[in-house]
């Protein structure tokens, strides 16, 4: 009883989650029986409640999303159930089949079957926030995983809603993880699958969850006006439906995407506007990503001082609330604000830590990002041979989006011209070998290794 009220009070939540007056409501009232919520989960996944946790998995999955932050726990209570529901339905040859008693209904479980439907929509939930974590290869695993289990489920039932949102999601996980790993191409083409059934289906929803994720596809592609084009669309479907924590997300999307394409005023209209809207709903986990984006924008727009204390604003909420996406997105604004005030040293430090944060989120153009800004905090005290160095990383970890690699063979050239191409060229292939961890300690340049190496006995 104790587990179907709680699982209860989830789906009683579901519609609200996806948009409307009552969201923060939604999200506040579940967030307080929290605990109680997870240990319902595990609850009915030890019974085999399949029914209460096939109809309560997509309101959980949408609560851990629209509330943001980290995604631990959400990995864990969808892993819990998700192991708990295998110990079932995949019994160890010989062992004893007592799948009785269970279901909302207490009648016999009908079979195996099902019990593969719920575990792969509870695999699909945990590769999502797997993916969200940085955890890209686990992320891979249990999208296939739960693919596997759900497509042909889905295909026999056509009109189950829960395994037509189960496929999309895994579907959208899947381009997801292509796009994080640089194929852009085969995440567009995901993704354009996905498009497609949402629209024949009228799913406005996942129509705009698909234009979101086409948006970053293009904007890594540098198809600025096609990125604008969808973040715009994604924008239009959430307002009209009231999904404001969605809302907040595209408007960060589009005024990013502007920045890009060099329409300051308009990027940060698109920023301003977010952060207004995050603050009215208590959308916390999101404003330093904002503050630390308007930074940028007063930064490209000649304002320094607005961009320092937008920076520093964006840093105190990271340290209240760690989070390694948002700390390096922060430090990285912060380094480009110390080369811009001609400061290396200092954006050098920022650099380092923002390189420490993007190693933990495993996100390619982050890591290229801090690479950058480390390169040019020795290029800026004409160390050329030590920013060599830190772009040969570059090599072994090349970003996905096309302006980056622009942003680093320009940089690249830089180097080439003051060194030389051949001399260059060993600095950079040195780099490509070494440790990268290496490079955020204060003693990485190769001079500072090799005066420590001769003062080793």
């Amino acid at each position: 009883a104790h587990a179907r009220t709680y699982l209860a009070l989830v789906r009683r939540w579901e519609e609200p989650l996806t948009g409307g007056p009552q969201q923060e409501r939604a999200i506040e009232a579940i967030g307080l029986d929290l605990p109680n919520v997870r240990s319902a989960v595990r609850t009915a996944a030890e019974r085999g409640d399949l029914r209460a946790l096939w109809t309560s998995c997509r309101p959980l999955q949408l609560y851990f999303i629209q509330r943001g932050g980290r995604w631990d726990d959400a990995i864990e209570t969808f892993a819990e159930a998700a192991e708990r529901v295998e110990a079932w339905a995949s019994p160890r040859e010989g062992a004893p089949d007592d799948r009785v008693e269970v279901g909302v209904t207490d009648t016999p479980h009908p079979d195996a079957d099902v019990g593969h439907a719920v575990l792969g929509r509870l695999r699909a939930a945990q590769a999502w926030f797997h993916y969200r974590e940085g955890q890209v290869d686990e992320a891979k695993r249990w999208a296939e995983d739960a693919l596997a289990r759900i497509a042909p489920r889905a295909q026999a039932h056509p009109d189950d809603p829960v395994l037509v949102r189960a496929l999309a999601s895994v579907r959208n996980t899947l381009a997801n993880v292509a796009q994080k790993q640089g194929d852009l191409r085969e995440a567009a083409r995901r993704f354009e699958e996905v498009r497609r059934d949402a629209l024949e289906r009228c799913q406005e929803r996942q129509v705009a969850i698909v234009a979101n994720n086409l948006g970053s596809v293009r904007k890594s592609a540098g198809d600025l006006a096609g990125a604008e084009a969808a973040y715009r669309e994604a924008l239009r479907i959430n307002r009209s439906r009231g999904n404001r924590r969605s809302e907040v997300r595209n408007l960060i999307n589009l005024g990013t995407g502007l920045l890009l394409a060099g329409d300051v005023p308009s990027a940060e209209e698109s920023l301003r506007d977010g952060l207004r809207l995050a603050r009215a709903i208590g959308f916390r986990s999101l404003e330093p990503t904002l503050l630390t984006t308007l930074g940028s924008v007063a930064l490209v727009a000649s304002r320094p001082d607005a961009a320092e204390a937008l920076h520093r604003e964006a840093l105190e909420l990271v340290r209240a609330t760690p989070d390694p996406d948002i700390e390096a997105d922060v430090r990285i604004g912060l380094a480009e604000l110390a080369l811009a005030r001609g400061r290396p040293a200092s954006a050098r430090t920022d650099a380092r830590r923002a390189l420490r944060a993007a190693r933990r989120t495993n996100d390619p153009d982050t890591l290229v990002q801090a690479l950058l800004a480390l390169a040019r905090s020795y290029l800026a005290e004409d160390r050329c041979e030590q920013a060599a160095y830190v772009l040969g990383a570059t090599r072994v970890h090349p970003p996905r989006s096309r302006y980056l690699h622009e942003r680093a063979a320009a940089v690249r050239e830089i180097v080439s011209r003051v060194l030389g191409e051949v001399a260059s060229e060993e600095h950079l292939a040195s780099g490509a070998h070494g440790p990268i961890d290496d490079l955020m300690e204060p003693d990485a340049s190769p001079e500072a290794r090799s005066e420590a190496n001769e003062r080793t006995p």
